[in-house]
């Protein structure tokens, strides 16, 4: 029988609390830069801005929020809004007066999460995954919070996936909904859906041909199939299995309803 050290017990305990460790999230939090310093609390992050920034624009961590404004005090021009991968830019106008005030306001109280949030059931017992819960991984999607997108999007690598992390608190059935928008002339890519079980590495997939909405931002449900599962954690993973053309789609959101 093989014996294992207290070094390879304490490596594998180390292993096994890494795919259940419970996500911390900082709802507020305060930090200096090279421009100005960051005040962020409530659902709203505050840029004061002494000094132009270096490269054009300042800069936040990604969060687990939708967009609601952004908005410099006393400017009444439009400021650009670009989210990166793991953090999100606004770029400061040449005409914007210094020192000044940005305001990022959103939906939602922060959410800054050090580990991808463990969505729970709602009180009817479905399952909602937004896109701003998904883990994303690649070279170009991302959560895109802004008011008129919430999605995933820049899916033109077909390499990169979105995985969202789920518990069930009683043995269910759902019947899983995807919310997908895809522009005109974009659709036909293939892509699939891979329920896995946190504890035993138990899955299930689903199939789906994407469908072209006529815009990106266009999102139609897809009913694309029925699974039970019983009480524990799970993750849902989207891939992409063929890349018809340019994109593969955008996703706000996959609903497992009860």
């Amino acid at each position: 029988m093989m014996k294992l050290t207290s070094t390879v017990l304490l490596l594998l305990f180390l292993a096994c609390g890494m795919t259940t460790a419970t996500a911390e999230c900082k709802q507020e939090w305060k930090n200096a830069t090279a421009w100005g310093h960051v005040d962020a609390a409530g659902s709203k992050v505050s840029l004061y801005v002494k000094e132009s920034p270096e490269n054009g624009f300042v800069s936040i961590p990604r969060l687990n929020n939708r967009l609601k404004t952004v908005k410099a005090e006393g400017y009444e021009g439009e400021l650009k809004f670009v989210p990166e991968i793991d953090h999100w830019r606004i770029f400061v106008p040449e005409d914007l007066s210094l020192p000044a005030t940005i305001e990022v306001e959103l939906v939602e109280a922060i959410r800054l999460c050090d580990q991808p949030l463990m969505v729970k059931p709602t009180a009817e017992g479905k399952l909602i995954l937004p896109a701003h819960h998904a883990e994303t991984k690649g070279d170009k999607l991302r959560f895109e919070p802004q008011p008129h997108k919430n999605t995933i999007g820049y899916w033109t690598v077909p390499s990169d996936t979105a995985t969202w992390h789920f518990e069930v608190g009683k043995l269910s059935d759902f019947d899983v909904i995807v919310h997908q928008g895809c522009g005109k002339g974009q659709g036909g890519s293939d892509v699939e859906f891979t329920v896995t079980s946190l504890s035993d590495t138990s899955s299930q997939s689903f199939p789906l041909k994407i469908q072209d909405t006529g815009h990106f931002q266009n999102f139609v449900p897809r009913s694309i199939g029925h699974i039970k599962l019983a009480p524990g954690k799970y993750t849902l993973t989207v891939s992409c299995k063929s890349l018809a053309k340019n994109a593969v789609c955008d996703i706000r959101q996959v609903v497992l309803q009860n």
